[in-house]
């Protein structure tokens, strides 16, 4: 196992074929895990991390980063910052943080967590779990709604899966048709209705089953 750190600049940093523990520190970096099970941290600066083969831990940092696990069972996290993660192949965990975020399962079982801001999702193929926590909105003026693009579920069969924290209500769920394309809009609250979430479900003709966890 290594320990690679990078400076105040910009670095390039690669992995080894152990698992390492790799961090940019400040600057605009590149982070390659390389095979192993790597943990990686890009620090501040807008960062590019790619954790190759294995099981590997990513964090963003401070900025607007881009992750990819790659190949694995891999937990990204974007920080604070408008991150684009991409889970590849394997069952991965993907948790945008704060700001608003593009998260990308790719193939396999994955969880996606929008975090705060406004946020876009999309599964992949696989049995996937989206999951929401309410946010500091009102939903009253302009709302800031997170998006699924590919939610699907499956009557009997299971499918994608919706979930909200334990004490969440439903405060209106209905459908969107424009252009002929339906699509599904919920509005739920937590905390006596002071925190509020919204999420639309695109490509979805049916109310989505909700487990509260």
């Amino acid at each position: 196992m290594a320990t690679i750190r990078g400076n105040s600049n910009g670095n390039n940093l690669f992995g080894t074929s152990a698992s390492d523990n790799i961090f940019g520190l400040a600057g605009d970096d590149f982070l390659f895990g390389n095979a192993g099970n790597d943990t990686m941290d890009g620090g501040a600066g807008d960062d590019e991390l790619n954790g190759g083969t294995g099981n590997d831990h990513m964090t963003g940092g401070l900025g607007d980063d881009v992750l990819s696990g790659a190949a694995g069972n891999d937990n990204i996290t974007g920080g604070v910052g408008s991150d684009n993660l991409i889970g590849g192949a394997g069952n991965d965990t993907l948790n945008g943080a704060k700001d608003d975020d593009v998260l990308s399962g790719g193939l396999g079982k994955d969880i996606l967590i929008g975090g705060e801001g406004t946020d876009v999702m999309t599964g992949g193929l696989g049995d996937d779990v989206f999951r929401f926590v309410p946010g500091k909105q009102t939903p009253t003026g302009v709302v800031n709604a997170d998006i699924i693009t590919d939610f699907e579920q499956i009557a009997g069969a299971g499918g994608d899966v919706l979930q909200l924290p334990t004490g969440s209500s439903i405060d209106f769920s209905f459908q969107i048709v424009s252009m002929g394309v339906s699509s599904w809009f919920i509005q739920y609250s937590r905390n006596a209705g002071a925190d509020f979430g919204f999420v639309v479900l695109n490509g979805l003709t049916t109310a989505p089953d909700i487990e509260f966890v």
